[in-house]
């Protein structure tokens, strides 16, 4: 082989069984714990060896969709719109968050590093645009810093449908096809 790599095939040191009559549909990887999301609605904690330390079961009528693990925190996306934060254990903090303007939710929060300590995320909303959050590092409590809508376009219907955000900088991806970056 040239230039010192050398491929080596990867192997498999531990298999995640979800419950009878459960998948697992998402998994978020954290610095300390990570997260299965299971078709139920339901969240699996793992650690270590991939045994499941607990079950985070979503409030009544509503479903976690999305996870997203950090670094010392974790959020939750239901399918309702409102974001819920944990911090290491698994245990829900007693706030959660909902999206400030009327009528509009949150649809997905933006991926993160899990050794990031940038702390921060974007929550997509219903209407397109994205919300900036920040964590109080003393609390561990997420606050609302900022909005941003989509760069360069006059067309209302472009949105943001995803996203990601790393350190230095975030990428939100357009409904157009295009992608607006953030720098840190």
């Amino acid at each position: 082989l040239t230039g010192g790599w050398k491929y080596a095939q990867q192997k498999i040191t531990c298999e995640i069984i979800p419950p009878p009559k459960v998948k697992y549909i998402h998994v978020s990887s954290g610095y300390f714990n990570s997260y299965l999301l299971r078709d139920d609605g339901k969240v699996d904690m793992i650690k270590g060896a991939g045994k499941v330390k607990l079950t985070i079961a979503q409030p009544r009528s509503t479903r976690y969709i999305q996870i997203v693990a950090g670094h010392l925190w974790t959020c939750l996306l239901r399918d309702d719109g409102i974001i819920e934060w944990t911090k290491g254990g698994g245990e829900i903090n007693k706030s959660t968050t909902a999206c400030i303007d009327n009528g509009v939710t949150y649809t997905m929060i933006t991926s993160s590093s899990a050794e990031s300590e940038s702390q921060q995320l974007y929550a997509l909303r219903s209407d397109g645009s994205a919300d900036k959050f920040v964590c109080t590092s003393r609390l561990s409590v997420f606050k609302l810093v900022g909005k941003v809508k989509c760069a360069n376009t006059t067309d209302t219907d472009v949105k943001y449908v995803s996203g990601s955000t790393c350190p230095h900088a975030t990428y939100l991806v357009r409904s157009d096809g295009a992608i607006d970056k953030i720098r840190m």
